[in-house]
């Protein structure tokens, strides 16, 4: 029996490898529980939901995410966790800088902006669900501003 071949590649490229998209609208998607049922889940991610200014922080974040996922540009970056956590979006001397999408092993995620690898600036907290759990202007991860959704005057 010949034996496998093992090929070595950088970090970028097995982060990479690891990549898995980030659950659109109106996507159906496995949850695995403790008990080891899969349950299909709905996971709305609804923009219309949203604040002005934090939908506009999200629309750059998915967009930051979607040049990372594809290794489009510099200053990108995809990053996984041995925990199931993953972060992609924007980055700058090794920290998250600028806008991205983080999501969480247990399928929460946030979207939004980010300074010195905090949330900080415009952004969108959102449950397992993919309900808002909270939105609005974030200082260090901390929300300073909360503001509700699509009616709310900017």
């Amino acid at each position: 029996m010949k034996a496998p071949t093992v090929i070595a590649v950088g970090l970028g490229a097995l982060l990479l490898a690891c990549a898995r998209p980030l659950p659109e609208a109106n996507e159906t998607r496995p949850v695995v529980h403790p008990n080891s049922e899969t349950i299909p889940v709905s996971v709305p991610y609804d923009l219309t939901a949203l604040h002005p200014r934090v939908r506009e922080a999200v629309e750059r974040a998915r967009a930051a995410a979607a040049g990372a996922e594809t290794n489009r540009g510099t200053g990108l970056t995809v990053q996984v966790w041995s925990n199931g956590d993953r972060f992609s979006g924007q980055y700058s001397d090794g920290e998250k800088q600028g806008f991205g999408v983080y999501q969480f092993a247990d399928g929460r995620r946030y979207e939004g902006a980010y300074l010195n690898d905090l949330p900080h600036g415009w952004g969108v907290d959102w449950a397992e669900n993919g309900e808002v759990a909270r939105q609005g202007r974030f200082d260090r991860r901390r929300l300073v501003e909360r503001v509700e959704g699509a009616g709310a005057a900017p």
